[in-house]
């Protein structure tokens, strides 16, 4: 499949219609059907395949610009420019193709990007963290904070790089947004039992807080059931709890 002309200057996402065969809907009941591949084509002639969940076709699945690493990404969901591969084709394989129909409904959604090169006009990342390599934990035993100068509008949401020592904690993790007489502004929740060892969790603010620019302190807290231990990250020596933490806003 072509992609569509023109893509260099938005992200491109594909939607399948991909209707099931009565005997594949009769096989699926009772065994797993085969995967499915995306197939990349680039510019230069090679390709890069990934393996699919059919349900993934029908919500979208990300074509155009392809990414090679996280960071790479992170990068551009931050607003750096994409110099990455040229995706110009994309093929779809199934290791059984009598699992699946050999026609099938396909819509491109565009999402517009900044004219000249391509990250989305609306999401912005930044991060308060500093040399990864010399962080130190921070025992949520009491409540701790981060302040910055945020450069965008609004947040809409806080990634916190958490560990939790190869435990399943019980209880509850609150982020939130307070002002300087610590007044609360914003506030979200998680359960801790879903926290990751060593990993990003996510906490959004709905409806998103808008800022303008000024600086803003973050609250963190653990309110554990039973013998619980998480611990945020420090990474530079400053008046803050906790630093190793991303931002997304507007």
């Amino acid at each position: 499949i072509i992609l569509p002309a023109d893509t260099d200057s938005s992200i491109l996402r594909v939607k399948i219609d991909l209707k099931k065969s009565i005997f594949s809907s009769l096989k699926e009941a009772a065994f797993r059907l085969s995967p499915i591949h995306l197939v990349s084509i680039l510019s230069d002639g090679t390709e890069q395949k990934y393996r699919l969940v059919p349900t993934h076709l029908a919500s979208g699945v990300w074509i155009s610009p392809l990414f090679v690493d996280y960071w790479n990404f992170y990068d551009f969901l931050g607003g750096a420019a994409w110099m990455g591969p040229k995706v110009v084709a994309i093929r779809f394989e199934a290791d059984n193709p009598q699992d699946y129909p050999d026609s099938f409904m396909l819509a491109w959604e565009r999402i517009a990007c900044k004219t000249g090169y391509c990250f989305p006009e609306e999401s912005r990342v930044f991060s308060s963290a500093g040399d990864h390599l010399t962080r130190s934990p921070i025992p949520l035993t009491s409540s701790v904070f981060a302040s910055f100068i945020s450069p965008a509008d609004s947040i809409a949401s806080v990634d916190v790089f958490l560990s939790t020592y190869a435990k399943t904690n019980q209880g509850t993790l609150t982020l939130e947004i307070v002002d300087k007489q610590g007044a609360v502004l914003r506030k979200s929740t998680v359960d801790a039992a879903m926290i990751n060892d060593n990993a990003y969790k996510l906490f959004a603010f709905d409806p998103i807080f808008h800022i303008k620019g000024q600086k803003v302190w973050l609250r963190l807290g653990y309110r554990s059931k039973g013998d619980g231990m998480i611990a945020a990250w420090k990474t530079e020596v400053n008046e803050s709890n906790f630093d190793y933490f991303r931002v997304y806003g507007h």
